[in-house]
């Protein structure tokens, strides 16, 4: 499959996504019966959070469904960007790469809180607050990769690096972004995915 037919699919995938989820975001807010407004407030937050996700990917376009854009050199995080962030720059580009990630995350801890929140219901009890418990997790996470994109490798010292294993990556002109060492930084946004 070439380049371009990847491109595509990747694009088709982003616009289904967002279209998506801004479409339950709607029946969400328009439809939900008084009686589910806590878990459609769950679903809500779930909602959001992919969307944000979903234009952070096709901004970054760092994750494909046919191509991996982490390069794979040993005790290094580098990416290589084809979104429309590659005529900004490759820290631009590593923003919303980071930021897709962050949605990811926050995804994943939302859907681990709507089990404890279907427990409850299953013991007839409704939890306070539980629909909200996501906003601190949410921050926290949200600083964590900031954190990393903040302390991201210069493009001119990653450079060399990839051109010296994958050429291709450099020769193509794509922007290089991560880092050149599993620094804390990184290793602390790491640890957020082993918790998954």
């Amino acid at each position: 499959m070439g380049m371009s037919a990847i491109l595509s699919l990747h694009y088709l995938l982003a616009f289904f996504s967002i279209l998506f989820n801004v479409l339950l975001i709607v029946i969400i807010a328009k439809r939900t019966a008084p009686s589910f407004r806590s878990y459609a407030i769950l679903i809500l937050e779930e909602c959001s959070f992919e969307l944000f996700s979903a234009l952070s990917n096709l901004l970054s376009m760092q994750r494909s469904p046919c191509i991996s854009r982490l390069i794979p050199i040993p005790g290094t995080t580098i990416f290589a960007s084809m979104g429309v962030c590659s005529r900004v720059s490759a820290s631009f580009c590593y923003f919303f790469h980071t930021m897709t990630v962050c949605g990811y995350v926050c995804t994943v801890f939302i859907t681990s809180i709507q089990l404890v929140f279907r427990a409850h219901l299953l013991e007839q009890t409704t939890p306070s607050f539980i629909e909200f418990w996501i906003i601190p997790i949410a921050a926290v996470v949200f600083g964590l990769h900031v954190n990393v994109w903040y302390h991201q490798t210069e493009e001119a010292t990653l450079k060399p690096i990839v051109e010296g294993v994958f050429p291709e990556f450099v020769e193509r002109r794509l922007p290089i972004n991560g880092h050149d060492s599993l620094s804390l930084h990184v290793l602390a946004v790491n640890s957020l995915y082993a918790i998954e």
